[in-house]
């Protein structure tokens, strides 16, 4: 969140069961002014970026989401609070995208924060993630993740934040 809150996003495994796929992740906040912030509130969610959806359905919150996950009473400046979280979608929820014979999955997290203060307006930011499994390479991109060989669990992933344009 610019000007207030610094995010950082690491996602740690990504489990595909029978049912749901779970993205367990650590989330990290920093205040990064002078002045205490808060309450400070996040909503997240996972989805599967497809070329079927468009990007504001991909990219942005429509609302869907009106109870928040994550909850910080105040953070005082300097301070970092961090959390270890689970995001679940359920199997059937994916879209995939084919790829020869392969089945693939591109996960989106999403970050919807919301800053309250009594004395100004709340200020709102939504940060998405595209998380995969990392490449061999480091300049190579995430590779999206195999939905089509079974239950399995990917535990060298990684992620790059997705910026929406207006």
């Amino acid at each position: 969140m610019s000007g207030q809150i610094d995010l950082v996003f690491e996602p740690k495994s990504l489990s595909m069961a029978l049912v749901n796929a779970r993205l367990s992740y650590r989330l990290s906040l920093t205040n990064v002014t002078d002045a205490p912030v808060g309450p400070v509130s996040i909503a997240c969610d996972i989805i599967s970026a497809h070329a079927s959806l468009s990007p504001g359905e991909q990219l942005l919150f429509g609302g869907e989401m009106v109870e928040p996950q994550h909850h910080f009473d105040s953070l005082v400046p300097g301070d970092t609070v961090s959390l270890t979280s689970e995001l679940l979608i359920p199997i059937a929820a994916i879209l995939p995208v084919r790829s020869g014979d392969a089945r693939l999955f591109v996960p989106l997290a999403r970050f919807h924060i919301t800053v309250r203060d009594a004395e100004r307006a709340p200020l709102i930011s939504t940060r998405v993630f595209v998380v995969g499994e990392k490449p061999d390479q480091l300049w190579e991109r995430l590779k999206p993740i195999r939905i089509d060989l079974g239950p399995r669990t990917f535990s060298r992933i990684g992620q790059r934040e997705i910026t929406a344009s207006a």
